[in-house]
C-alpha cells in the first residue's frame, strides 16, 4: 500500500460489510498485497486472478483445503478422501466426472418441472399476505429444498438440518471469532455423523437420488466404498448446492430494487433474467474470494510469493475491476461483456453446479415476476449483509408487493 493507505487486514468481519473501497485500493495501489501479520497474499486485478485460476500447478487448491479445515470446520480432508474441491489436476478430473452426472444437460432438464413445482410452493405461502421476508422464506429455502429433492430423495423432514449446515462458513471459518469457530464444529460434526449414515443408508439399499447414483458410480469405479471420500463430496455438494444461490437470487432482488428501470426491463421480457443474474453475479459476488496455496516460489504482478504461502483470490475485486468492466459499480443487464466475471470461479475449478444455480435463479425469477406485481423494499435502506468473511448477500430483505392477476 502507499504510505498514505493505512495498512489493513483481510478478510475480516470489520471490512465484510463495505468491502468495495478496499477492493478498489488494492487495485490501484497494491494489487497483490501482503496481508500485514500473516502470510497471506491479496489478489485483486481480474488479469491476475485469471492468472492464479489457470495454474493449478503452481497455485494449489489442494494444499490451500488439505490440511485446513474442510468447510465443516470438523475435520480434515486429505489425498484421495479429499473431495473434488479440494484436489488439484489430474485426479480433480476423476473426482468432478463422478459428480457431475447430476449435472448434465439432460438430467437439469428433467429438474425443471420439480424446481419450478418447489418455487410456487414457497411463493403460495406469502403471496396472499402481500410482504414476504424475501431471505428467510425464499432465497435461503429455495436451493436447500431443491438439494433434498434431487439429492437426497426429497429428505424434506430433515430441512431444519440442512438449513443450519448449509450457512456454516468454509473456508473463511479461520477469520471468525473463536466462539462462532467452535459452534461450527460442532454443527460440522452433526452433519459429519449425518451424511456417514446416509451414504451406509444407500450404499446398503439404493435410493432414487444423485447420491445414490454417486456411491453406486464410486463403488464400481474404486471396488470398494470410500466412505471418508464421499462424506467430503456430499458435504461439498450442500454447501456449494446452496450459498451461490440463495446469495444470488437475494442479491438479484436486492440490486433490480434499488435499479428500478432494469427491473422493468426484465419484468417486460423474461429472456433478460439469464443475463440479469449474470450481472448480480458480477456485482455482488456471492464467494468473495477463494483460497489457493503456492506450490513453489514465484512472481506476481511484480511481488515474490515463497512456496507455501497462502494465497487468496478476491473473485469480488476481479469482479468489479474498471480496466475489464467499464463503470464496473453499475448494475447493468445489457452489459456487453458481464459473462467475463468470474464468480463461480474459473478454469478446472470452476464451479459444478453453476448450471443447477442458474436453472434455479432463472425459474425463480420468471414465477416470481409472474406472479407478483409492484416489488418494492421495506427500509430498503436498512438492510446489511451477512456477518461472513467469505460469503456475501443480504442477511434480510423484506417486500411487499400486489399479487398479480391470473
Amino acid at each position: 500500500m502507499a504510505s498514505s493507505s493505512p495498512d489493513l487486514v483481510y478478510p475480516s468481519l470489520e471490512l465484510a460489510e463495505h468491502p468495495y473501497p478496499f477492493y478498489e485500493l488494492l487495485r490501484a495501489e497494491s494489487p497483490v498485497y501482503k496481508v500485514p501479520g500473516r502470510d497471506e497474499y491479496l489478489v485483486a486485478r481480474h488479469v491476475d486472478v485469471l492468472h492464479v485460476l489457470k495454474h493449478p500447478d503452481v497455485f494449489s487448491n489442494a494444499l490451500a483445503r488439505q490440511g485446513r479445515k474442510h468447510s465443516s470446520g470438523s475435520h480434515e480432508e486429505r489425498g484421495e478422501d479429499a473431495s473434488t474441491i479440494a484436489s488439484d489436476p489430474p485426479e480433480h478430473k476423476a473426482k468432478r466426472a463422478l459428480c457431475f452426472r447430476g449435472f448434465t444437460p439432460g438430467r437439469l432438464r428433467d429438474y425443471e418441472p420439480r424446481i419450478e413445482a418447489i418455487v410456487d410452493d414457497l411463493i403460495d405461502e406469502f403471496v396472499e399476505r402481500g410482504e414476504v421476508e424475501f431471505v428467510s422464506e425464499f432465497a435461503n429455502p429455495l436451493p436447500i429444498l431443491v438439494f433434498c429433492a434431487l439429492f437426497f430423495g426429497d429428505a424434506r423432514e430433515d430441512y431444519d438440518r440442512f438449513r443450519r449446515w448449509a450457512l456454516l462458513e468454509g473456508s473463511g471459518i479461520r477469520y471468525l471469532p473463536a466462539e462462532r469457530q467452535d459452534a461450527a464444529r460442532k454443527r460440522g460434526e452433526g452433519m459429519k455423523e449425518y451424511l456417514e449414515a446416509a451414504i451406509l443408508d444407500r450404499h446398503e439399499t439404493p435410493r432414487d437420488d444423485v447420491l445414490s447414483e454417486v456411491i453406486l458410480a464410486q463403488v464400481e469405479r474404486d471396488g470398494e466404498l470410500r466412505l471418508d471420500y464421499l462424506r467430503a463430496e456430499a458435504g461439498l455438494l450442500l454447501a456449494g448446492g446452496f450459498v451461490t444461490t440463495a446469495h444470488m437470487i437475494a442479491s438479484a432482488m436486492l440490486l433490480m430494487l434499488r435499479h428500478p428501470e432494469q427491473m422493468q426491463l426484465v419484468r417486460a421480457d423474461h429472456s433478460r433474467i439469464k443475463r440479469m443474474l449474470e450481472e448480480a453475479l458480477r456485482v455482488e459476488s456471492p464467494v468473495q474470494w477463494q483460497p489457493r496455496v503456492t506450490k513453489v516460489d514465484t512472481e506476481l504482478a511484480g511481488v515474490d510469493i515463497p512456496a507455501g504461502s497462502l494465497v487468496l483470490v478476491l473473485l469480488a475485486s476481479a469482479n468489479r475491476d474498471e480496466s475489464t468492466f467499464e463503470e464496473a459499480a453499475d448494475f447493468d443487464i445489457a452489459r456487453p461483456n458481464t459473462s467475463a466475471h468470474v464468480a463461480f470461479g474459473y478454469g478446472a475449478h470452476f464451479c459444478l453446479g453453476a448450471p443447477l444455480g442458474r436453472l434455479e435463479g432463472r425459474i425463480a425469477f420468471e414465477r416470481l415476476l409472474t406472479r407478483l406485481d409492484a416489488i418494492r423494499a421495506v427500509d430498503e435502506h436498512e438492510v446489511t449483509s451477512l456477518e461472513s468473511t467469505l460469503f456475501r448477500g443480504p442477511k434480510a430483505l423484506r417486500l411487499q408487493f400486489e399479487q398479480a392477476a391470473t
